[in-house]
């Protein structure tokens, strides 16, 4: 299964994280590097997983600096003052036990090929001997440093008053400030820190923020934002108390912001892309990157671009790690001259439709065929190791690398019927690489 480099994990057999897979991959860190941040959120688990990861790192004689805890933001931010950090969250896809994701210097996440690395490395090392142990620093400013560089971004802005819900974690400790200081009238909600709470993360797909409809429908022009614990995902209110569709409230995002140059992963939605090129001037230019977060990360350093997208995460030029703090400030500033719902209401509808097929050929084969087949066709807009889009008149599909023996498709379309038919040509396609021998 690919690998998901916005988590990049040491796994322990069996899928599950352990303390010593904490203790091999702070080895595998400190080969590399001379000083590593490690931040934490505030769940049980992230205490003991980070003391795990911190034994490895100081025991290959490489020095750590504690940040203590923080938002996801903020960790990506102090990476800047060491060679590179780590943070320690929980994670539902471990059963509530911690995991690590790990940011570059400038911020962004290790990319796919820098995971890999630290796995081939983390096998050849040999047993620390304990004599020349690294330093432990620390450090407790990660949050105000996050907080004064999002103020210095952000600075004054006009913006509708905004009810956040913090879910009870380290993001309590920056989203109220931030948009405070930005000029933001602010009711906070769960915006105490509390390491036994553990809600759903934020989705429009669930129930999760409904009882924050009177909350905004009796205050005229409020908004809502429900923040993740960590404030890496922001999902959008409107006015009624309504969950926004998160790709409609991106697009939001996009209109608003106007990106003279932007990264998309390639299963973004079309919409996003709309929204981008009803801004489009002498130069603009949208790219298309994988799908993995580091991916998108990595070529919005590299082209310089002043906005990427991934899934349900936005990231912003000067700090390339997702951010929704940032978002329920830029949705705060749009909430205050123009409604949300009208703006919503007034967007295309879009369909989606997705399939998994069973390979008849050996997956490196059937890679081979697809690979042959879009160079002889000239409507694939983009192709790489995670997968294959294919634009046709009224939409798209999506072609995704094959996994033990299975590809899944995906498709969008602004018509039902249509939609139909860019499955079936896609079903076929896969159908008749895979049957290539």
């Amino acid at each position: 299964m690919l690998q998901n480099v916005s988590l990049p994990l040491r796994y322990a057999p069996g899928g599950t994280m352990t303390p010593e897979s904490g203790i091999e991959l702070g080895r595998a860190i400190a080969s590399g590097h001379r000083c590593v941040a490690v931040v934490s959120d505030r769940m049980k688990s992230s205490r003991m997983m980070k003391e795990t990861l911190i034994s490895g790192i100081l025991s290959q004689g490489t020095d750590v600096m504690d940040a203590g805890c923080a938002p996801e933001p903020a960790a990506a931010y102090v990476a800047r003052m060491c060679d590179c950090s780590v943070f320690v969250t929980e994670s539902s896809v471990y059963g509530h036990l911690s995991g690590y994701r790990m940011f570059n210097k400038d911020g962004s996440p290790f990319t796919g090929e820098q995971v890999r690395h630290l796995s081939t490395i983390s096998s050849g090392l040999k047993s620390p001997d304990h004599s020349n142990l690294g330093k432990r620093i620390l450090y407790t400013r990660a949050v105000k440093d996050y907080n004064d560089y999002m103020a210095s971004v952000l600075g004054e802005i006009t913006g509708a008053p905004v009810v956040i819900d913090c879910g009870c974690g380290a993001v309590a400790e920056s989203a109220p400030q931030i948009l405070t200081k930005a000029g933001i009238e602010v009711i906070s909600i769960n915006a105490h820190c509390d390491e036994d709470f553990v809600p759903k993360e934020p989705s429009a797909d669930t129930q999760e923020f409904e009882w924050l409809h009177d909350f905004i429908s009796n205050k005229e022009g409020c908004v809502g934002i429900g923040l993740d614990r960590i404030g890496s995902r922001a999902t959008v209110i409107d006015e009624d108390g309504d969950v926004v569709d998160p790709i409609k409230a991106m697009s939001m995002v996009v209109k608003a912001l106007r990106p003279k140059r932007m990264i998309a992963s390639m299963d973004t939605s079309s919409l996003v892309e709309m929204a981008f090129a009803e801004n489009n001037v002498d130069g603009s230019e949208y790219l298309l990157s994988s799908r993995h977060i580091a991916d998108v990360a990595s070529a919005m350093v590299k082209e310089n671009a002043d906005l990427a997208v991934c899934g349900d995460r936005i990231l912003y030029k000067g700090l390339p790690a997702p951010d929704g703090i940032h978002t329920a400030a830029v949705i705060s500033h749009i909430a205050n001259s123009e409604s949300l719902k009208r703006m919503a209401e007034s967007m295309p509808a879009l369909y989606r439709s997705s399939a998994c097929i069973r390979l008849e050929c050996e997956d490196n084969i059937f890679v081979h065929a697809l690979n042959e087949r879009m160079k002889e066709s000239g409507g694939f807009r983009y192709a790489c190791s995670d997968g294959w889009r294919v634009d046709m008149d009224e939409g798209w599909f999506l072609v995704g690398p094959p996994v033990e023996s299975a590809v899944e498709i995906f498709a969008e379309s602004t018509d039902k019927a249509y939609l139909i038919g860019l499955m079936e040509t896609a079903t076929d396609l896969v159908k008749s690489c895979s049957r290539t021998q």
